[in-house]
Order: C-alpha cells, then sequence, then structure tokens
C-alpha cells in the first residue's frame, strides 16, 4: 500500500502495530537536539531546560519523558522547571496517556504507573503494550505456537477483552479496529461485540465519526460507524483530516471534501493534514511548503525539510540550518546547527509518537531451554557418524560444501524474538586448506555451536539468558570466565551484538 505520509513509510511496523489517535502534547517548551543532547526551548528559542538527556519528548500532562546518558540509559520524567519528578530508574517507558505511562525495569514485564511514579500493577505475559486512549490499553502476548495475539486491558489492570486478535488499533471514539485470525478487519465496542463485522482488508480508526477501510491494498473508502460508505468513489489511499479527506491519485496527492469532489487537487508529492490548522505542510518539487485550505500556496515550498504546525510555529530546514517559522513565513527562531528529535517527527507525521509503546524486558528462560537442549545437541550424540547425522536431519552431503560452520538447522524459531541455528565447526570437505569431493561419512564431528539470535527489543536480556544458562549446567565445572565442561563436553559461551552462541566440544 502506498503511504501518504512518508515517515510511514520509513518506519512501517510502528504504524501497522501503534498508529492511533494523538495524545494531546504541549508546546510550551519544544526539545531539540543540540549537538548529542536534548535541551528545551521557548518559543523565543531560548534555552529553558539542559541536562544529560540523549532522547526526550514534548510535554504531555505536564511532563515529558527523557533518557539519561548515563551507562544504562534509563528514562524518567522531569516537570517544566527540568526537575525530575519520577527518577530516571527505567529500561524504557511510554509517554503519559490519561494520567498512566507504562515502565519497565531490568527483566520486568510493563508496569503501570501514575504521575508520581506509583505503580499501579504490572501486565503479566504482556510482550507489548500501547497507551492509553479511551480508558483501555492495547497489549499483546504470545501463544504458544510463537504468534502475537492482541487484546485490551482497562486502567486497573483487568484484562476486559482477552487477546484473541492478530492485530488491532487503539480505541477511539468507542470503537477500535481489529482482525481476526483468518479473517478481515471489523470494529468493535469496549465489551468485545463487533458493531462492524470482519469484512476489510485494512481498517483506520474512527475520526469524527469516519474510518478509512480498505477492500484490497489499494482500494480505500470513508464508512460511519453504521459501516455506510460516505464516499462514491475508491482511492489508493485515505486520511480522515477534520471535514477533509486526505487522498492519493496516481501517487500525487491533494484533498476531497466530504462529499468526495476534490477541494485541493493532487499535485503534490507529499502532504500532511491540516489537523485543526489552518495550514498543511506539502512537498513539491522535493521542496517543503505550507498551503492554506482553500489550496492557496501560503509559504512557498523551499525547504529541505519541513514539519507541520506546532500551534503557531513550525520546524523547517534549509541550507542545512534548522528554526522555526511562523504561519507568515517569518524566522521566531533563527536556524542553526539543531535537529528535530523523534516525538516531533513522529507526531507530525501522524504517529502519534515514537514513545507511545514499550517493549516486555522479561525473557522466559524456562520456555527458551525446554527448547533446546544443550548437552543432548539436538539429538546428536558424540558417537553419530556424519552419515547418521545427515539421516537425522534429512541433510545431503552437498549441503556441506564450501562453508566453514556447516549448518544442520537454520534459524529455528524459538518464538517470534528468538530463534537459533544449529552448526557442525568445521568442514569436512576441507583437508589441510584443500577442498576435497569426497570424505568418510563415517567419521565423527567433535564440535558443534549454537547461535541464539535475539530480536533488537530484546538484546538487553541477553545476560539474563546466559545467566540461566550457567545455572543449568549441572554436574559441570568452570574453567575459566565463559568455559564448562564435564566428562563429555566442553561448553564456551560469548556474546555477539544480539546473539548468545555456544559452542560444545566432545572430550
Amino acid at each position: 500500500m502506498r503511504k501518504i505520509f512518508k515517515w510511514m513509510v520509513l518506519f512501517p511496523s510502528f504504524l501497522f502495530l501503534f498508529c492511533s489517535h494523538t495524545v494531546k502534547f504541549s508546546t510550551e517548551l519544544i526539545p531539540v537536539m543540540k549537538d548529542t543532547h536534548i535541551e528545551y526551548i521557548n518559543d523565543k528559542g531560548k534555552t529553558i531546560i539542559k541536562g544529560d538527556f540523549i532522547k526526550g519528548s514534548l510535554f504531555r500532562e505536564g511532563l515529558a519523558l527523557v533518557q539519561s546518558d548515563n551507562e544504562k540509559g534509563t528514562w524518567g520524567f522531569i516537570d517544566t522547571k527540568g526537575k525530575y519528578v519520577i527518577p530516571s530508574a527505567y529500561v524504557n517507558a511510554t509517554v503519559f496517556s490519561e494520567g498512566i505511562a507504562w515502565v519497565t525495569k531490568k527483566n520486568s514485564r510493563p508496569i503501570a504507573i501514575d504521575k508520581t511514579g506509583k505503580e499501579l500493577f504490572t501486565l503479566d505475559h504482556a510482550e507489548l503494550v500501547g497507551n492509553y486512549t479511551d480508558g483501555l490499553a492495547k497489549f499483546a502476548v504470545y501463544t504458544i505456537d510463537g504468534d502475537l495475539r492482541w487484546g485490551f486491558v482497562d486502567k486497573k489492570g483487568t484484562i476486559v477483552i482477552k487477546p484473541i486478535y492478530k492485530d488491532v488499533k487503539s480505541f477511539s471514539e468507542g470503537l477500535a479496529p481489529v482482525k481476526l485470525p483468518q479473517k478481515g478487519w471489523g470494529y468493535i465496542d469496549k465489551n468485545g461485540n463487533f458493531e462492524i463485522a470482519p469484512q476489510y482488508y485494512m481498517a483506520k480508526i474512527f475520526r469524527n465519526g469516519k474510518a478509512v477501510v480498505y477492500d484490497k491494498i489499494d482500494s480505500a473508502t470513508i464508512v460511519n460507524k453504521q459501516n455506510k460508505k460516505l464516499l462514491p468513489d475508491t482511492y489508493n489511499d485515505l486520511h480522515v483530516d477534520g471535514d477533509l479527506y486526505m487522498f492519493e491519485k496516481d501517487r500525487k496527492f491533494g484533498w476531497l471534501n466530504k462529499e468526495g469532489k476534490v477541494a485541493i487537487l493532487p499535485i503534490y508529492e507529499e502532504i500532511h493534514p491540516f489537523a485543526g490548522s489552518n495550514l498543511a505542510l506539502v512537498r513539491s518539487d522535493n521542496m517543503f511548503g505550507f498551503i492554506a485550505k482553500d489550496g492557496t500556496v501560503v509559504i512557498e515550498p523551499q525547504y529541505t525539510e519541513g514539519f507541520m504546525f506546532l500551534d503557531d510555529i513550525a520546524a523547517v530546514t534549509k541550507d542545512g540550518q534548522t528554526g522555526f517559522i511562523n504561519k507568515k513565513g517569518d524566522y521566531v527562531i533563527q536556524p542553526s546547527s539543531i535537529h528535530i528529535p523523534f516525538d516531533i517527527a513522529t507526531q507530525t507525521y501522524l504517529m502519534d509518537t515514537y514513545y507511545r509503546f514499550i517493549f516486555n524486558e522479561y525473557i522466559d528462560t524456562d520456555v527458551v531451554f525446554d527448547k533446546l537442549d544443550f548437552i543432548h545437541t539436538e539429538g546428536i550424540t558424540s558417537e553419530m557418524t556424519y552419515e547418521e547425522i545427515f539421516n537425522l536431519f534429512d541433510k545431503e552431503p552437498s549441503d556441506f560444501y564450501n562453508t566453514s560452520n556447516q549448518k544442520i538447522i537454520n534459524r529455528k524459531v524459538v518464538n517470534i524474538d528468538i530463534s537459533y541455528s544449529f552448526y557442525t565447526i568445521g568442514n569436512p570437505f576441507f583437508s589441510e586448506g584443500n577442498f576435497t569431493d569426497s570424505f568418510d561419512v563415517n567419521s565423527k564431528p567433535k564440535s558443534f555451536k549454537y547461535n541464539i539470535y535475539l530480536s533488537d527489543n530484546m538484546y538487553k536480556r541477553i545476560d539474563k539468558l546466559q545467566e540461566k544458562l550457567v545455572s543449568k549446567l549441572d554436574g559441570f565445572t568452570k574453567v575459566d570466565a565463559n568455559t564448562y565442561q564435564n566428562k563429555q563436553m566442553k561448553l564456551h559461551i560469548s556474546q555477539q551484538l544480539n546473539q548468545l552462541i555456544i559452542e560444545i566440544t566432545y572430550l
């Protein structure tokens, strides 16, 4: 599906999982990146808050989420004076929405906190969780097969809609788009009852009583809550923008009025919503400018980068320098070498904010080691020959040509975030550095290696995984910091980026 907004192309997974209606923010203070740290400036460009922040959000509900420049990169919340109201003590966190934020500690499940930092409850088994909207937060759990299933939790921690859906978007105006396995998208109410039965290829949230639905990948229309179509035609893509509809035609973008007639011609390479403002950001001939609702160009396209208006000012970049302009196009904050951080960028691209969801920091090591048996190496024993191993894994000798590490199992899934490969170490088709087209199938490999891969959101848990592995090595003696052995084998354990590597040598 071609998208109206370029940021959605750059970060499709965020859009797919978490796009919903906006968490309100304040522009009294604006985060900008100066060199390597975030500062908060006022609408005159004066620095009001300066700290050791490497990331920072807009202020929401009186607090901003910031990441400290310390060894652990922890997160906390500051007030408009720059004082920590909630200490920088979390592995990850969301911004506040409806009085609640989600946080995680080292190896913890998502924890709901209030604006004093008080822990309200822990959402057990949740792997992903998003901010509250309409009183409910979406969350995902793993099934026994490693699939994600989504449901909703209320502010008391009660699961009010069970996690049975393949995908969901947040509640808005009392309804949430959901997708059941093997079925299309529909809309449920807060009791989990379908108001619009599953039938669509894709569906967006309701805005002003209207929602975008897709009959197929590039066929979008608008429906009301009674599932009545409000447009006579379909379009490649649509977005509800107040009383207008943003639309795509032949890879150009414009606006329709509520009757479906063209209000602003589709002549732009990229557009962004008015979103309550009287000016919208557009891109023409690869430069950014701003237009009014009648299509009049108010600020000529002249910027290499632009962002939607935050109240009465907008960030723009020209000649490598970034400043803020007013709605006349005059600079109110002069251009300099500042950069615009994620939160403003994602907010203005209708993805709400970069800080509206978190991943679980807990790793269920027992589940991992139930599926991985290092001692018995996938059923191989020290007496098995290559021929027996080939038969065990339905391999052919040709599978072992021309590589130094021989993959017996390649990227087998443990769950959606953990997978592994299993190798023999050494190539039986090479002898003293020279390739040979035959080898003794009755010979026995002596060394094997597991590469356990953790997804990016789980890499911080690799130490916990190694700690659990070591605790399960009954009967092994520690040889050095990373090596253990018993009478049959020696294990060497190491880490590489987001991989845990276990090398096994039979003695």
